[in-house]
């Protein structure tokens, strides 16, 4: 890498530090002046329990009652007892992330009910990642994805590229739901995990291919993350914080540009032929 790309990389390493550090310290800060105030804490077990019924409520289409739990938890967030379950200041931020993202279940007038529930399966998870010593939820989800890019294998073999990408589309949004829950239970792990993501996305052309490789090596890579057996990164985790922002925003459009332009070029193949 050469000297301004060390530059740009080491600025954005030091501005997510100061956005995700800043951040994280006002709200402990505010959290630490109220339970002063109150001389209580909130426990997360507490608030994981909360996160599971507002799920169910969400499930049922019952938004107002839902909308009364978030609130609680939006107000006793400041006083929960991070500290009991050791998480460090990336996995606060990224618990943070999938609470705020939570909000859009209860609030938002036009949202439909699959992203609701989505976002409210992903907090939920996501707190009992954070909880869960042993046999955490998201794992059984991530099991089940298995399934998914074994069709998507099969598809490739079988030469249909458009059902493999739709297939492969699911499994995105699939593993979307977990993504904060595998941060925060196996943050070592997500490090490469999300690099090879990453380099499917963006390099490996892998729907052009009639060899199953990239996927089968995808696989290999969830399978590794369910059982803890991963090579370790020693990527600054704050830097992978950024990463993991940008690309659950842009992953969605770039799968359907890929798809676009296969569908061109199979029309135009048509129309030669």
């Amino acid at each position: 890498m050469n000297d301004t790309g060390c530059s740009v990389l080491k600025s954005c390493k030091f501005v997510c530090r100061v956005l995700v550090c800043g951040g994280l310290v006002f709200m402990l800060g505010l959290g630490q002046t109220i339970a002063e105030e109150t001389s209580e804490t909130t426990k997360l077990n507490t608030v994981a329990e909360k996160a599971k019924v507002l799920e169910q409520l969400i499930k049922d289409g019952e938004y107002e009652e839902a909308k009364q739990i978030y609130n609680w938890m939006k107000e006793q967030w400041p006083t929960v007892n991070f500290e009991a379950h050791q998480l460090n200041v990336h996995q606060m931020a990224e618990l943070l992330r999938a609470f705020e993202r939570t909000s859009e279940s209860v609030t938002s007038v036009d949202a439909a009910q699959h992203i609701r529930l989505r976002y409210a399966t992903s907090f939920r998870l996501a707190l009992d990642a954070a909880i869960s010593e042993h046999h955490p939820l998201w794992k059984k989800y991530a099991e089940h994805s298995l399934t998914i890019l074994d069709k998507v294998e099969d598809h490739l073999m079988q030469g249909q590229k458009e059902a493999a990408l739709q297939a492969y589309q699911e499994w995105r949004r699939q593993f979307e739901v977990i993504r904060s829950a595998v941060y925060i239970g196996e943050e070592e792990g997500y490090a490469p995990f999300a690099s090879y993501l990453s380099y499917l996305d963006n390099h490996s052309k892998w729907i052009e291919k009639e060899d199953p490789q990239d996927i089968k090596e995808l696989r290999k890579k969830v399978t590794q993350l369910i059982n803890g057996d991963y090579e370790k990164s020693n990527v600054d985790p704050s830097l992978w914080l950024v990463i993991i922002t940008i690309g659950s925003v842009i992953v969605s459009s770039l799968t359907y540009t890929g798809w676009k332009k296969y569908k061109g070029e199979k029309s135009r193949q048509q129309l030669r032929d």
